[in-house]
């Protein structure tokens, strides 16, 4: 559970990041070649982890990951970089109650699961569908929307000084090809570390030991 809350934290502030860049780089009018080429990028790139995946976990390679949600917001939330703020901020709340609210077996098909509408999550090491989540992408484009009047054209000027200033900046501006090249050395290690290690015997036992426990209690049995 506590895994799962720190995936989904690191996925909602990298969207809410991308809702305050679109106003960054686009609020004071649309920079149509700097965004396509950005949009290509990370079209791209999710392309390529949906093919390498493909081939080293074929049964649950990603079809819709974290990038593949990044182009797709950066496109629909364009709409709401001129929108009244009394349109986006109920545009993002209804975003992140829209598969709780909307959810129907008609969005399981193959074509409609990116929605985030569906019923059954696919098997996928990566899975991040636009709803409920381009909610963040439109909590992000609000916040800046209300922040920037209040900071100043100042901050388009701002500058890193210091050396951990100018490692972060660089970082930030480098994030991609950070994102795609930490995964490969991670998975390696942990590969290792899981044939050093060996299998766990307990965690083998625990699925099995839940099952015998529901169905004993199924059947009147209790679950001793």
């Amino acid at each position: 559970l506590c895994w799962s809350f720190f995936a989904r934290s690191i996925a909602a502030s990298f969207l809410t990041l991308v809702g305050v860049g679109l106003v960054l780089a686009h609020g004071g009018g649309m920079r149509w070649r700097p965004f396509f080429r950005r949009l290509g990028t990370i079209a791209g790139a999710a392309l390529a982890i949906t093919l390498a995946t493909g081939v080293v976990f074929p049964e649950t390679y990603i079809t819709f990951g974290i990038l593949h949600c990044i182009a797709a917001a950066s496109v629909l939330a364009l709409p709401f970089l001129r929108a009244p703020l009394g349109l986006v901020v109920p545009a993002a709340g209804l975003s992140l109650a829209a598969p709780g609210l909307l959810a129907s077996p008609v969005f399981d098909a193959p074509g409609l699961r990116w929605t985030g509408l569906g019923t059954v999550p696919p098997a996928t090491n990566d899975w991040v569908p636009v709803l409920p989540w381009i909610g963040w992408v439109l909590i992000g484009v609000a916040v800046a929307r209300l922040g920037l009047p209040r900071i100043g054209p100042g901050v388009h000027r701002w500058a890193p000084t210091g050396a951990v200033a100018r490692a972060l900046t660089w970082m930030g501006r480098h994030s991609l090809p950070i994102y795609l090249l930490h995964q490969p050395p991670i998975f390696g290690l942990l590969l290792l570390a899981a044939q050093v290690a060996g299998p766990d015997d307990t965690a083998e036992r625990g699925p099995f030991l839940r099952a015998c426990e529901a169905s004993c209690r199924e059947t009147g049995r209790g679950g001793d």
